[in-house]
């Protein structure tokens, strides 16, 4: 069997995991499952999103370290269980989709993982509603998950579009650590792509202050975007949006989209 690097590969099938893997690999994500506390699987939607291409993801993520893996998958676990990502529905983060699509999930990269789009220049809400902006990035990355799996994928290609954003405020860059800090411990090996764009100049203040925390292999996933054409290395002009040089019309729009994903990706319990 050839063996591949998970962490770059972009077109491995999660419901055949094993066939990418060594057989220390596969033994160490047996060896991680068993180590799990039974009392953090009692819950069964919990359970159930214990894949094997979930452990996976947390061995990646730690270099194969099963103490360090274990860690950050007890640490996840826990937060599932109180915090329950699975749970949140459009309706709980609203107040945060009312506008002209600051941040959305649209169409799919070459590869069939999903595109989140980011528009911070189209953000509304104040840093005062930092809460609801974390609960808002957790929901889409719930549904970013659900979405990929349909097509036996697991990570997603961001496009982070800066037009008309001056990212100044001190309380961004302290939504934008909460929302790194979540990516990286409960999130981990999500980030397939970063697709960067129209960046200010304090982009570069906030990268610099934000690269320190990320390791290379993900460093390497960012892509500072200089002319349209480049998108269509990463998406097909008919998934790509208009404004990016595509042929996909899709604009956000609040009163006809602000649920959608809960009815194309129910939560499993919805």
């Amino acid at each position: 069997t050839e063996v591949y690097d998970l962490r770059v590969k972009p077109d491995y099938d999660i419901y055949s995991i094993r066939s990418y893997l060594k057989d220390s690999e596969i033994a160490a994500i047996e060896a991680l499952r068993e180590a799990i506390p039974q009392n953090l699987l009692e819950d069964k939607e919990i359970a159930d999103w214990v894949t094997e291409s979930t452990l996976c993801r947390y061995l990646r993520a730690r270099n194969w370290n099963h103490k360090d893996a274990l860690n950050q998958l007890v640490g996840t676990l826990e937060w599932r269980a109180t915090y329950k990502p699975h749970k949140i529905r459009a309706e709980d983060v609203k107040g945060e989709l009312d506008n002209k699509g600051k941040m959305y999930r649209g169409g799919w990269d070459k590869y069939g993982r999903p595109i989140l789009y980011m528009k911070p220049g189209l953000d509304n809400t104040g840093s005062s509603e930092r809460e609801q902006k974390v609960k808002n990035l957790v929901y889409t990355m719930e549904k970013c998950a659900l979405a990929a799996h349909q097509n036996g994928r697991e990570k997603l290609l961001l496009l982070i579009d800066f037009k008309d954003n001056g990212m100044s405020s001190i309380g961004n860059l302290k939504t934008s650590k909460d929302v790194l800090d979540i990516l990286q411990s409960h999130y981990p090996e999500s980030l397939g792509g970063a697709l960067i764009f129209n960046a200010p100049w304090s982009f570069s203040v906030f990268w610099n202050f934000i690269s320190p925390f990320l390791d290379q292999i993900t460093k390497d996933k960012i892509k500072f975007v200089k002319n349209q054409k480049e998108f269509l290395d990463y998406v097909s002009v008919d998934e790509l949006e208009v404004q990016y040089g595509g042929n996909n019309p899709f604009k956000y729009n609040f009163e006809e989209h602000w649920n959608r994903e809960d009815l194309l990706v129910p939560n499993y319990s919805a």
